[in-house]
Formats: C-alpha cells, sequence, structure tokens
C-alpha cells in the first residue's frame, strides 16, 4: 500500500503500526483515539494533515477539553497519535514540519485525575499496606496482598522503575556494593542499554520479605526479585489494574504503573532540576524529561 496525499488516516495508522512492534493494549486503543482525533480537529486525510496549522488544532483541542465530552486523557491519547502519524508522513516526505509539536494538550494541573500521586499520598498508600489479621479489615491490608503491593509501590514510586523494568529484575540484579553495604540494581532498562541504581533498604526490605513469604507458600527457589504470587513474574497488566483499583479505593482517584514514575521524575524535577531529573530517570534525551514538567505537583518535601 503506497501512500498519497489522498489516503486516509485510517490507512497512514495501518502502515504506522505495521512497522513497530506495538503490544495488543496499545493497538487496541488506536482505531478509539483515530476517532476522537477527526471528530476533534476534522483531520481525515493526508492532505488534511499537510494543511493543518498549530494555532487551529490548538484551538480545537481547547474547545474539546472544555466542552468535557471526552476526559482529558482520552483527548491526550489522540492528540500524541496525531503527532506520531504526522511525524511519520514527515519521514515519508509527504508533509513537512510537524505542527503538532506547537501544540500543548494539558493532561493534568494539580486536579484529582491528573495521573500523579500528590505529597503525602505515597505515605498514605503505604501506611494501609499494612498486615493485620482482624475479621472485616479491608482488602489490601491482609496476606498475601499488603506483603506485595508494598514492594511493588516501593520500587515505582522511590525510584522511578518502568513496570517492565521492574518485572525483569532478578535476584542477581540486585547486591550490596560499594561503601557501607549499599543496595544496588545492574539491568537492561529500555532499549536494552544497561542500567545501574541504588536502592533503597526500604525497598529491598519490602521485597525480601515479599520474597520469603512466597518461597514459604510454593516450596521452591526465586528467580525474581519482585514474583508474582505463585513465584513467576510479574504481569504489567495485572500490576495496572490492581495499582488502579488500590489508588482508587485509598486515594480517591487512579494512577497508573507510569503514574508512579511521573511522580518520581516531577518531584526531582522540582526539587533539583531538569538534568539531575534526567541522569535519575535514565532518559537519553534532555526533551523526554521536559515532558514530565507538565504534570504540576503542590507541593515536594526537601
Amino acid at each position: 500500500m503506497k501512500l498519497t496525499t489522498k489516503s486516509p488516516l485510517t490507512d497512514v495508522l495501518l502502515e504506522y503500526t505495521g512497522k513497530r512492534e506495538l503490544a495488543k493494549t496499545t493497538l487496541a486503543t488506536y482505531p478509539g483515539s483515530l476517532r476522537i482525533l477527526t471528530e476533534v480537529t476534522g483531520l481525515r486525510t493526508v492532505e488534511d494533515m499537510e494543511r493543518a496549522r498549530p494555532g487551529k488544532l490548538q484551538d480545537k483541542f481547547d474547545a474539546a477539553i472544555a466542552a468535557g465530552t471526552y476526559s482529558k486523557k482520552t483527548l491526550a491519547m489522540a492528540f500524541v497519535l496525531g503527532k506520531s502519524l504526522r511525524r511519520h508522513l514527515r519521514l515519508k516526505d509527504l508533509v513537512e514540519s510537524n505542527c503538532f509539536d506547537a501544540v500543548k494538550v494539558r493532561v493534568g494541573n494539580n486536579v484529582p485525575e491528573a495521573n500523579v500521586l500528590q505529597p503525602g499520598e505515597l505515605e498514605k498508600l503505604l501506611e494501609v499496606l499494612k498486615v493485620v489479621h482482624e475479621d472485616g479489615a479491608p482488602f489490601y491490608t491482609r496476606r498475601p496482598f499488603a506483603l506485595q503491593w508494598r514492594a511493588v509501590i516501593l520500587m515505582l514510586g522511590r525510584h522511578g522503575l518502568r513496570i517492565h523494568e521492574l518485572a525483569k529484575l532478578t535476584v542477581d540484579d540486585v547486591r550490596q556494593d560499594g561503601e557501607g553495604g549499599k543496595w544496588v540494581a545492574t539491568f537492561k532498562g529500555k532499549g536494552n542499554r544497561l542500567a545501574r541504581m541504588a536502592l533503597s533498604n526500604d525497598a529491598v526490605l519490602a521485597c525480601q520479605a515479599w520474597r520469603r513469604f512466597v518461597v514459604r507458600r510454593t516450596g521452591g527457589t526465586l528467580h525474581w526479585f519482585c514474583p508474582s504470587s505463585t513465584g513467576g513474574q510479574l504481569s504489567r497488566i495485572t500490576v495496572a489494574h490492581v495499582l488502579g483499583d488500590l489508588t482508587q479505593e485509598v486515594l480517591g482517584h487512579r494512577v497508573t504503573p507510569h503514574g508512579f514514575r511521573a511522580t518520581f521524575i516531577s518531584g526531582v524535577i522540582a526539587k533539583h532540576g531538569i538534568e539531575a531529573a534526567r541522569k535519575l530517570a535514565r532518559h537519553s534525551s534532555l526533551s523526554t524529561t521536559q515532558r514530565y514538567s507538565r504534570w504540576e505537583i503542590l507541593d515536594t518535601e526537601s
């Protein structure tokens, strides 16, 4: 299929997704996002993309946000897809500069729907994840739930790990190293790049406590540093569902696994600046880190 200026964006999407290895869950969202993009902007063909101008796009997205027909997150997903398709067309010399680069679609600004934790909310989650044995106690305070998810939340919230990095972390990847026997994790991160990260004692101890529980239950040895309840590898989908339900129950708004990473990066930006955040987030480009400044947190602890 050869794209031309008359090609519909559905054909552009087919070519775009066919050239990339994408998760099934991501692929499933694209048709809906393209429909919303078309509805909000009126863009239907490659020619429409070429004629689009930043000012008009900004006005249309602002109007859609004000109307409230779709959530900010849904509109942001449609915007990101439009930006990706425009970039794909630019690489094929079918359009000129990416007009989406000058458009800003805010996904949250100190409001409950923002996908970040506000100050004190991480500590609140950790506080309620205490193991108790009382009848009628909330589900999140009982074993094995409390042990497992306290470990997961500490690893994501304290260190900004990506969920796939946590899932792939093995027992051999984490060891005491250097003066004072500090815990260090060495692993392959995004893009298969080797990463090295210092871990807090509370995160390591929580993972060790969870592993001991799983070993007693299964009677076997464990390969994964933060395993599933059966001793296998953590499921990214399960983590997303559980954290969403837990944060909704305890905090009143849903936070995704990436929301914990966004909170971590935003906090470092606020306290130590963009360059320090880039290094701790393990971003190769400063522009990637700058995207996280769109999440504004009310306050940060020093």
